[in-house]
């Protein structure tokens, strides 16, 4: 087990300009995003991250938890507000997505790569990060999103049912640990700047391209899960949304903005 979060050690090198511009440390929480949530209905500032060594009701996508063993992994959420550009919303998942992977390879020695929408997976397919977008809205009448993201870092052991599906920091580096401290001022340095890139011109372009740059997804063969419907498919890219466009048998092309990858297997080749 490292060490807790440690605020001196956190702000030691790190200068932030919106992200982490407050910084709320928690030894345990039932779920940061839910913690955060709160924050934001007593006004709080753009930037605000909650950190928390572990919590007993974290959130993953679609209602699921996220295991949060004290003591080894982040646990980490930020308020965002965005003043102008609320069309941009659908992409913060990505724009999470991207620095999140970003931070992971500063300290990761082994490939990662995204998964749509909001997964970071080794290179074998097993989970390493996941993320949880969520909006909420303000006491000006305005909406913000809070940005939950929860990494595997120091594990070594996971719980039977996701034993064969997640792996951590540790484990791809060799068993090498990761100092938490030093990948959370990484986190919210890529946050920053990916959240000021994508409010340039052009800036959610980029960041789809940057994206998509970091996944191996497209060109193969997928069981895509909308519902209760099952869809089999190869992931052809993201369109300008950011909206996953799957080809199916009968050469139809969709974009669909929610649903769950749920098998990925080589592409066939054209004959």
């Amino acid at each position: 087990m490292t060490p807790k979060h440690n605020l001196a050690d956190i702000f030691k090198d790190f200068h932030p300009r919106i992200i982490g511009s407050r910084i709320e440390v928690i030894d345990q929480v039932d779920s940061t995003n839910e913690l955060a949530k709160q924050y934001v209905r007593q006004n709080c500032a753009e930037g605000l991250v909650i950190l928390a060594d572990s919590q007993t009701q974290g959130k993953g996508r679609a209602g699921r938890s996220w295991t949060s063993i004290p003591g080894v992994g982040i646990y980490f959420s930020t308020v965002i507000i965005p003043q102008e550009n609320k069309e941009l919303l659908p992409q913060f998942t990505l724009m999470a997505g991207v620095a999140s992977i970003l931070a992971i390879q500063d300290f990761c020695q082994a490939e990662t790569t995204l998964k749509w929408p909001n997964d970071i997976l080794s290179a074998e397919g097993k989970k390493l990060c996941g993320i949880l977008c969520e909006t909420c809205p303000t006491t000006s009448d305005g909406i913000a999103v809070v940005v939950g993201i929860g990494i595997n870092v120091n594990q070594v052991t996971f719980p039977e049912e996701i034993q064969a599906s997640a792996t951590s920091l540790k484990i791809l580096n060799n068993g090498a640990s990761v100092d938490r401290n030093a990948l959370i001022c990484s986190l919210m340095r890529h946050i920053d700047a990916e959240y000021m890139a994508m409010n340039l011109p052009g800036g959610v372009e980029k960041l789809i391209e940057k994206w998509s740059s970091h996944s191996n997804l497209f060109g193969k063969e997928i069981t895509f899960k909308v519902g209760n419907t099952s869809i089999e498919g190869r992931a052809l890219g993201l369109n300008e949304a950011g909206n996953l466009v799957i080809a199916t048998q009968d050469g139809k092309q969709t974009a669909y903005s929610a649903g769950e990858i749920t098998s990925i297997r080589r592409a066939t080749p054209a004959h």
